[in-house]
């Protein structure tokens, strides 16, 4: 059988796979031989109190059965399968943006046998580079090419932090393909899942690469700028490069391509606005923030709204 236990909690310095395996025969209270395996699904890390502590989420499997209430028999969700067509497409499918969904979308299309080709109005990342070091030394920005369009979209020039629906079952296959492409593998488990801006830059690069060995094609420095339907059915995508004959369309850009959804918009594409959402970001000096520590201070030490 096997069974889901969260809030195993182990102290920090004592973080290992025998200590995590002891705490677990200790919180069921089974016997060694009855712990046929385990899996961690998720960690956290509790400083909030002395020692700080690492709480796990896992899947035991056991021969008996488990009726206490804190532990749940595991239900597997189904995902469902992409099922290829069963004729060949005419056109070659477009994807308009290579952020994170233009790049999943071109990845699923390859593999399972078109050939996509991904339109993006910025540079690669090594070329998204040299555009942001030359901004940092003259102040002339490139509309085109920046922090925002580019290989990989916005979150490649972020801190690499990946916020994800908790429930969702592609996520773990979502997090698989970053990892084969260079991610760190603790963001399998992570309950804050975590790449860095160094690492993803990489990561990036390698999935664009994987979409391109399975067929696809990535054509960076191109913007599109309109559509032509026939009929409420696409024909055709303009772009800086020329004139592009397709039938299948996907729109993957960022809230910053406005002249995209403008575009959009007049060729009878229904557009739904998104919640208004604002961050603020509070800062403390180093030394009050090492004294508050010192402390043992609950005092928050950063908010957002």
């Amino acid at each position: 059988m096997l069974y889901r236990v969260h809030g195993i909690r182990l102290q920090y310095n004592k973080d290992s796979c025998q200590h995590l395996r002891n705490c677990i025969l200790h919180q069921l209270k089974i016997k060694d031989k009855d712990l046929l395996s385990f899996k961690i699904l998720k960690r956290s890390i509790d400083a909030r109190k002395k020692p700080v502590s690492i709480i796990y989420s896992v899947d035991i499997e056991t021969p008996h059965t488990l009726t206490r209430k804190d532990i749940y028999p595991v239900i597997e969700k189904n995902i469902e399968e992409i099922i290829p067509g069963k004729k060949p497409s005419k056109t070659v499918p477009i994807i308009v943006g290579a952020g994170p969904a233009g790049l999943f979308a071109g990845y699923i299309l390859a593999k399972h046998g078109y050939k996509p080709l991904i339109l993006e109005r910025g540079s690669d990342v090594q070329g998204r580079n040299k555009t942001l070091d030359n901004f940092n030394k003259t102040r002339e920005p490139n509309p085109n090419c920046n922090a925002l369009f580019g290989l990989g979209g916005a979150g490649t020039f972020s801190d690499g932090k990946l916020t994800t629906s908790q429930s969702h079952p592609l996520i773990r296959y979502i997090l698989e393909i970053l990892v084969e492409c260079g991610a760190p593998e603790q963001i399998l488990i992570d309950a804050k899942p975590h790449i860095g801006t160094d690492i993803l830059q990489d990561v990036v690069t390698n999935l664009a690469k994987k979409i391109e060995d399975l067929g696809g094609t990535i054509k960076t420095n191109v913007t599109v700028t309109n559509i032509t339907t026939k009929n409420g059915q696409v024909t055709h995508v303009e772009t800086s490069d020329g004139r592009l004959e397709t039938s299948s369309l996907i729109v993957a850009t960022g809230h910053s391509a406005r002249d995209t959804w403008k575009f959009l918009e007049a060729a009878g594409v229904e557009l739904a606005p998104k919640p208004f959402q604002m961050g603020i970001r509070v800062e403390h000096p180093q030394k009050w923030l090492d004294k508050a520590i010192r402390r043992g201070s609950r005092t928050p030490l950063s908010w957002s709204i």
